[in-house]
């Protein structure tokens, strides 16, 4: 496959180290309060389309999994994306992602943002299962075309995205296409006692070494894997930006189509303010599907 060039935007100054801090976790948990900020940003969902909240798409022994449906004009079949919401594994919900989502629904995208079980009541990979019987719900589904279909994730969401396109269930469908931001790929570049990721692996590195390995999406990369579209900000403090550009080389290594877009900004303001950098993935999503 062809591979795609870096975009490289100005820098804002110098991204801090992989491993976590205690002013790294601090700014996480401010970060994580503001994330539901991002169901009022983006453009207004269109006249001629429609949303449909608390649709249940699976049962589990707590209750059901729910999720925000955006379905566009016409009878379709149309393209879909699976979005995913960040909160680092414990927090969040689907509609932190309704800017997106409205705006991939004005594109034409039949639009799922599911919610799934959050740590430390549910560990990896519950967070995994859920997100791929989302994706196969919306596959299923009539308004959509199965043969064009997407992930798209931010943070936490971005990892399970990139996992669920990276490892499949043999014999199911894995998306076409995947658009991560701000996403850990890389564990081994986080702090190996870190709270958050023991909450939600279930140990330390040192106490469950292949468990953090799993949950890594950088070691599952493998050249049939779908397109990637990375975007991450240059100076985000709570994942380091060396996540994305490693797992970029590793995908371009194993022959894998990647755009790594270094964008100005934090992990938070890359959220808040990407309007620019997720009109970009949504061209890279058209292109592959067709639209």
């Amino acid at each position: 496959m062809a591979i795609a060039s870096p975009i490289q935007c100005p820098s804002g100054g110098r991204a801090l180290p992989g491993t976590a801090t205690k002013c790294a976790s601090t700014v996480f948990w401010l970060c994580i309060a503001l994330l539901g900020a991002g169901c009022s940003l983006g453009p207004p969902l269109p006249d001629d389309a429609r949303l449909v909240t608390d649709v249940i798409y699976a049962e589990r022994e707590g209750g059901p999994l729910t999720g925000r449906l955006f379905v566009p004009a016409g009878a379709g079949p149309h393209p879909a994306v699976l979005l995913l919401h960040g909160g680092g594994w414990r927090n969040g919900a689907p509609r932190q992602m309704d800017g997106i989502g409205r705006h991939l629904a004005g594109e034409g995208f039949v639009v799922f943002s599911a919610a799934y079980r959050l740590a430390p009541a549910s560990r990896h990979p519950a967070q995994l299962d859920d997100v791929r019987d989302a994706f196969l719900w919306l596959v299923a589904r009539d308004e959509v075309d199965p043969t064009r279909t997407a992930a798209w994730g931010y943070s936490a969401g971005a990892q399970l995205a990139l996992l669920l396109g990276f490892n499949p269930v043999p014999g199911k469908h894995r998306p076409h296409a995947i658009v991560a931001g701000g996403t850990p790929a890389v564990f081994e570049l986080f702090d190996p006692r870190s709270r958050l990721l023991m909450n939600y692996l279930g140990g330390s590195r040192e106490a469950a070494p292949q468990v953090w390995v799993d949950a890594s999406p950088i070691h599952w990369v493998s050249p049939d894997d779908p397109p990637v579209y990375l975007y991450h900000g240059q100076t985000d403090g709570l994942v380091d930006i060396e996540h994305a550009r490693r797992l970029a080389r590793a995908l371009t290594e194993a022959g894998v189509k990647v755009t790594l877009d270094e964008v100005r900004g934090g992990h938070l303001g890359v959220f808040l303010n990407g309007r620019d950098v997720e009109a970009r993935a949504t061209v890279f999503l058209k292109g592959l599907s067709g639209s």
